[in-house]
């Protein structure tokens, strides 16, 4: 007969209450950006950006709120122990490429608003996603530091 393998050490209840609610707020953001996005091209006529960067509007919008509400939660894993960071740090350099790229675009006189937007918002996504990753693993860091400091002095 074949164990199964013990349960995550690290699982926490919450955390999967956590997650449903990001992952439900993501995805009425994606509905809501698309009923937006159908709304100013089918009944408004008015045709800003072109399809692509409207599906990367649609997408990174989404995946951004799920990102950022799982790390502020604490519900993003791996967070409390950095297991995740390389992923993270990847994401964040994917953001920065993007922005360059638009930014070298930008002075050679190629940027185009209506062709080049869904990258430029992706890289800022992508990027708002590091920042927030960094900002609450340093808060984490300083709680733990200080509750050390506490359980040290009683």
């Amino acid at each position: 007969m074949r164990k199964s393998k013990p349960c995550c050490k690290f699982y926490d209840e919450r955390q999967a209450i956590e997650r449903g609610k990001a992952f439900r707020n993501g995805y009425i953001s994606l509905v809501l950006t698309m009923f937006v996005s159908f709304f100013v091209r089918e009944c408004c006529e008015w045709d800003p950006i072109d399809n692509y960067s409207m599906f990367l509007l649609c997408l990174w919008i989404s995946l951004a709120v799920v990102s950022v509400t799982l790390i502020v939660k604490n519900a993003y894993d791996g967070i409390y122990e950095g297991r995740n960071a390389a992923a993270v740090w990847v994401m964040g350099a994917a953001g920065v490429i993007c922005l360059i790229y638009e930014a070298v675009s930008g002075v050679k006189g190629k940027f185009s608003f209506y062709h080049d937007i869904g990258t430029l918002f992706s890289g800022i996504c992508l990027v708002l996603i590091f920042v927030v990753y960094m900002v609450k693993r340093s808060t984490d860091r300083k709680l733990e530091k200080t509750e050390e400091q506490g359980k040290k002095i009683s």
